[in-house]
């Protein structure tokens, strides 16, 4: 079984391409991971390199930004490449399969903030 499950926020802000037709995202998600070193608990951040493709990317993309807080669920794939000198390399990666929006929306003019103008907002409150 293949299964991964993170919470965390965006690192930076999401990358979207064109692969053909297909729209990738690629993202990277800042996970807590508590360690107690010498009786002491220390957060140390791992920062987890995601992606998502086709309409989840450019749902991700439109709607994510550095700092979102956010669900996935997906599975690890690994790349491997061997670059011009012919050394070998390899990379973990999430293959997102779904994702939630963890962060509140951010609140407009219009919602819920009183405007200057508004006659309905009184001067003096009683208390």
């Amino acid at each position: 079984m293949n299964v991964v499950t993170l919470t965390g926020r965006l690192a930076q802000d999401p990358i979207i391409n064109k692969v053909g037709e297909t729209s990738v995202c690629k993202f990277t998600i800042c996970v807590d991971n508590k360690r107690k070193v010498n009786n002491e608990w220390i957060n140390k951040p791992d920062f987890i390199d995601c992606e998502n493709w086709d309409t989840g990317a450019v749902t991700l993309s439109t709607y994510a930004k550095k700092g979102t807080k956010l669900g996935v669920t997906g599975a690890l794939r690994m790349d491997r490449w061997t670059d011009e000198t012919g050394k070998n390399f390899s990379k973990m990666k999430v293959r997102v399969s779904n994702f939630e929006l963890l962060s509140p929306k951010p609140q407009t003019q219009s919602q819920g903030q009183p405007q200057e103008n508004n006659p309905a907002v009184e001067e003096d409150i009683p208390f």
